[in-house]
């Protein structure tokens, strides 16, 4: 999960736009693909429960991957060598 994480990150990171509005672009893919993912992950008889707390879960869900993606930005970052000037 990381290492996709990881190749996310250096996508992201080639887009020509600024930083708050990668973040967003990634946040927006997470939270959809928890919508079409997460239902599958509950068993049938905890779908009452799911509705109730899924709101939660997402929000939590969002968060981390929020932190996640600002912790292997940074990781990445550091581990690429910054491109030189041209003399």
């Amino acid at each position: 999960v990381v290492g996709l994480i990881r190749l996310v990150v250096e996508g992201l990171d080639a887009i020509p736009t600024d930083g708050p509005a990668k973040k967003a672009w990634a946040l927006t893919c997470v939270g959809m693909l928890f919508d079409n993912v997460a239902g599958y992950a509950v068993p049938l008889p905890l779908q009452p429960v799911w509705l109730v707390v899924r709101p939660i879960v997402r929000q939590l869900v969002l968060a981390a991957a929020s932190g996640a993606v600002e912790q292997i930005l940074t990781l990445t970052r550091a581990a690429v060598p910054a491109p030189e000037k041209p003399a």
